[in-house]
């Protein structure tokens, strides 16, 4: 028994880069997927559906994407947790855009973050990309310790991210923080590209507090929420300086 490759579906997403996605390629009927003689092969990023050479395949392939890991909803601009979004995909090229969903599936619990139909008819191969953008976030450090001041700044060494003071606030165990925060949202990614520097003004110029501040972790709360609009996203950061 032969097989040939009627689809090869690669995947990738602006947080994990080159390493492999917490997803899972599954048909979406397994049984019809079968009874068709379509095997499902996957390798990282990238997934092969084969067909018998002595069968002809249906003329629609549609395939689940399960998370193997509830962080990529949190991760993943558009995603929605209480919907499976369905899409057909067209072209060589497609990103995941939920305005852009042919359905909305009701799931109990997040599993599957997007069901992608494919046309296969025809005696070639179908190649796809299908790009998932990341969420992006305003980075807020809270500065606490017994050398925060209001004059502490933060540089981006590289010159293209600007932050602004937002002044004291208290935290919920009492102490007093002095909050930096960027001012636009930068895309989370697993290993971000910025270097910020944590540095006060001095008679014999800035004098570097923190070299390399931490970057962004994936906990985000929503600031500024009015009704009808997105609400912006936003990741607080804690520094000590003693």
């Amino acid at each position: 028994m032969a097989y040939r490759s009627i689809l090869t579906l690669t995947l990738s997403h602006d947080y994990y880069g080159s390493t492999a996605l917490p997803l899972r390629v599954l048909p979406a009927d397994a049984p019809a997927f079968a009874k068709a003689g379509l095997l499902l092969r996957q390798t990282q990023n990238t997934v092969l559906v084969l067909a018998d050479d002595g069968d002809e395949p249906p003329e629609t392939i549609a395939l689940d994407l399960r998370v193997t890991s509830p962080e990529v909803f949190t991760l993943t601009q558009g995603a929605d947790w209480g919907h499976v979004l369905a899409f057909d995909v067209t072209g060589e090229a497609f990103e995941f855009d939920a305005g852009k969903a042919s359905a909305r599936l009701p799931q109990r619990r997040a599993q599957s973050l997007a069901r992608l139909s494919f046309d296969v008819a025809g005696a070639h191969e179908r190649a796809c990309s299908v790009h998932f953008n990341t969420v992006e976030a305003f980075w807020a450090y809270h500065v606490t310790g017994a050398r925060t001041s209001e004059d502490l700044e933060i540089i981006d060494t590289a010159s293209q991210t600007t932050f602004s003071a937002q002044g004291m606030v208290i935290l919920p165990d009492g102490r007093e923080a002095f909050v930096i925060r960027s001012d636009s949202p930068l895309p989370a990614r697993a290993r971000p590209d910025q270097k910020f520097t944590l540095q006060r003004p001095s008679a014999f110029g800035p004098e570097p507090l923190v070299p390399v501040l931490p970057a962004a972790g994936i906990s985000f709360k929503p600031i500024d929420q009015q009704p009808g609009v997105a609400a912006r996203l936003q990741s607080d950061i804690y520094v000590s300086l003693w």
